[in-house]
């Protein structure tokens, strides 16, 4: 089998890393797999090849960006759609229906009879509130293709239930997994040398390439505060500048800003990659992800989740029937509540009890085992084989 991904996210961002992790994954079961994705240059005015594996080729396409909107998105949806027409592809999975790199070729390659399925990962009609024109646009491309294309591959049962309302009959739900031993699990006195981090104190750990949206903001900031409040000797890593998030949701007179003393901003060390967040990982006591209210952050599935259980870290989050949250409820391996203040109460009494780490630790590496994106891409590869 032969598959074509196209992911409009340039690289390390966003879906680039769930379309990562699937395309890694069925090259570990031996499918061919040929992944587009943009470049993360602001000027790249060609098409890069790079050979992940036997199975597995990356092309970086180009990108010319003069703002958020004109970064040629059309050229790369027509370079997609060329790769689509002139290789012997099986199947076509395209991601995000209201991307030009994405619903150009899966428009077009439908009508030439490929097998095309459309990964839906974000509910933007909801989430990206912009111009009218934009917002209208991206309402019709996410209520059309389901019912055009009718196969979509979903990260959660929210996106899975509206995909049926709007019309596609081949639904599946392929959360985003994780790809085992992505991050090092190192010796967490040496890590914290390493880092220049203080031997006994607590550390909480909260990573993200986007960390936006009043309620979300909220939710982790005044968990924080909380947590603050009890004891004030945790301190909390963040590879994403705090303050500049409390500014932008306006969050003056709703935060303590005094929190801020504790939280420990790594991001103007620019991007962490694997080995360095391994480091990171190894050093801190838990890692904390708030979701935030609404059909939005319902509708996703957020990879941090993944990146903490890869990473063996016990997880703080928030109970809101959220994908993140109901990922991590079967196998009790979080620690988790509807009520800020009763999450923060649970959160430093599990830092200091050492019995309850271990316990919950165990139950992570469980969880990392039975949500291993190799191991939930066996449905996917079924789902292929059944088009």
């Amino acid at each position: 089998m032969k598959v074509l991904f196209v992911e409009p996210c340039f690289i390390h961002f966003g879906g680039y890393h769930r379309a990562m992790n699937i395309c890694t994954a069925l090259s570990a079961h031996r499918v061919n797999i040929d992944l587009l994705v943009t470049s993360d240059k602001k000027f790249f005015p060609w098409i890069s090849k790079k050979k992940i594996n036997q199975y597995f080729t990356l092309y970086e396409l180009p990108r010319i960006s003069l703002n958020f909107y004109i970064n040629g998105r059309i050229l790369r949806g027509i370079i997609a759609l060329i790769f689509g027409l002139t290789k012997p592809y099986d199947i076509i999975h395209t991601a995000m229906p209201s991307q030009f790199e994405s619903n150009i070729p899966a428009l077009f390659l439908k009508l030439f009879g490929k097998k095309v399925v459309m990964d839906w990962d974000d509910l933007c009609e909801e989430a990206f509130i912009v111009h009218p024109l934009v917002t209208a646009y991206i309402h019709f491309c996410e209520h059309f293709f389901p019912k055009y294309l009718k196969n979509y591959c979903v990260c959660s049962t929210l996106l899975a239930d509206l995909a049926e309302k709007r019309g596609a009959t081949n639904v599946i739900k392929i959360i985003n997994g994780i790809s085992v031993n992505h991050y090092d699990q190192l010796d967490k006195t040496g890590c914290r040398q390493q880092l220049g981090l203080e031997p006994n104190t607590k550390y909480l750990f909260a990573i993200g390439t986007t960390f936006a949206g009043h309620s979300r903001t909220y939710n982790f900031l005044k968990t924080f505060e909380y947590i603050y409040q009890i004891d004030k000797s945790i301190k909390l890593i963040s590879n994403f500048n705090p303050k500049k998030i409390y500014e932008n949701e306006h969050l003056n007179g709703e935060i303590d800003p005094v929190i801020f003393k504790n939280i420990i901003d790594i991001s103007p060390q620019g991007y962490q990659n694997d080995q360095q967040l391994s480091v990171y990982f190894s050093a801190v006591d838990a890692c904390i992800f708030l979701s935030g209210d609404g059909r939005p952050e319902k509708a996703g599935c957020p990879m941090r989740i993944s990146a903490y259980l890869n990473a063996e870290k016990i997880v703080i989050v928030n109970d809101n029937d959220s994908e993140g949250s109901n990922i991590v409820k079967p196998y009790h391996c979080a620690i988790i509540d509807k009520d800020l203040k009763k999450l923060a109460q649970k959160t430093v009494k599990m830092l200091y009890n050492p019995k309850q780490q271990a316990l919950l630790t165990k139950k992570v590496i469980l969880a990392k085992k039975k949500l291993s994106m190799n191991y939930l891409i066996k449905n996917l590869i079924q789902y292929y084989s059944n088009i």
